[in-house]
């Protein structure tokens, strides 16, 4: 019996099974979008008086409040209208500005005035209607130009709530110089003289203040710092040094005490900087 050929049956071969990773989720990209300053935190387009004196006023008015002085502490509180929006003590210079720079906002512009207007720190103008808006500026600034150059170095009294005293030519060094004396140095109490002397004089030989340092001072330091070697001669020259020139020490520590005493009060009512 003849065996039949087996047919060839062609057979695919199996798959091979890939397994595909997971596909991300579509995330569209959102641009962060910065929250809009509200009334209470956007910046004032223009000040009454720089940031800078703010910022010294606010030192000064902080001082007051950390102070054991009974007299500050009263007149603040007895000028505490002045001072209700300004918010917590002890807050950094920076934050509290960011929240409160509004307060200090020259809110004055160019207006129609019908009547005309008294006020020493308005100029009335007469403006021409039929004139272009490149000729009216052109003529204002003509006109206006030599005016602003004769305020320039005028002191100007603002009509504000908070405007300096003075706003013209201030001395904020000096008063920098103050209040870091009386933070360091005033409120520790020291009974010696001559200690109390030295720790003035060597503030005032750091770079931001020696311009304005006495020279007796500055002397002094210098024959301080000698008389502490415990040498018998240095010692000596000290006891003799020119009666003169330690009274003369003694008057500048004395006056950097009444300006900053002065100064403080003016603060405590509200005023800055006020005759010091």
């Amino acid at each position: 019996m003849e065996k039949k050929p087996l047919k060839h049956i062609e057979t695919e071969a199996p798959k091979k099974t890939v397994t595909e990773a997971p596909k991300k989720p579509l995330v569209k990209k959102v641009n962060k979008i910065a929250k809009p300053r509200t009334e209470q935190n956007k910046q004032p387009q223009y000040l009454v008086a720089s940031k800078e004196i703010y910022q010294v006023w606010y030192e000064a008015y902080q001082q007051i409040l950390n102070s054991n002085n009974k007299k500050l502490i009263s007149l603040v509180k007895k000028n505490k209208k002045i001072y209700k929006d300004w918010g917590i003590e002890n807050t950094p210079f920076n934050q509290w500005w960011e929240q409160k720079s509004t307060l200090f906002a020259d809110t004055s512009k160019i207006e129609i005035n019908k009547k005309f207007n008294k006020n020493k720190n308005i100029i009335n103008l007469s403006i021409p209607v039929n004139k272009t808006m490149d000729t009216l500026i052109e003529q204002f600034r003509n006109v206006m130009q030599p005016l602003l150059n004769e305020f320039k170095n005028k002191n100007v009294d603002l009509k504000h709530k908070y405007s300096p005293t003075i706003n013209k030519g201030l001395k904020l060094n000096n008063i920098k110089l103050l209040l870091d004396l009386n933070k360091n140095i005033f409120n520790q109490k020291i009974n010696n003289k001559q200690e109390l002397a030295y720790k003035i004089a060597t503030t005032l030989s750091q770079p931001s203040y020696k311009e304005m340092a006495p020279k007796s001072l500055l002397e002094f330091k210098e024959l301080y710092e000698n008389m502490q070697k415990s040498n018998l001669l240095i010692k000596a020259i000290v006891n003799n040094t020119n009666i003169k020139e330690i009274n003369n020490v003694k008057r500048y520590v004395n006056r950097y005490k009444q300006k900053i005493d002065k100064l403080l009060r003016n603060v405590a009512e509200g005023k800055f900087p006020g005759k010091y």
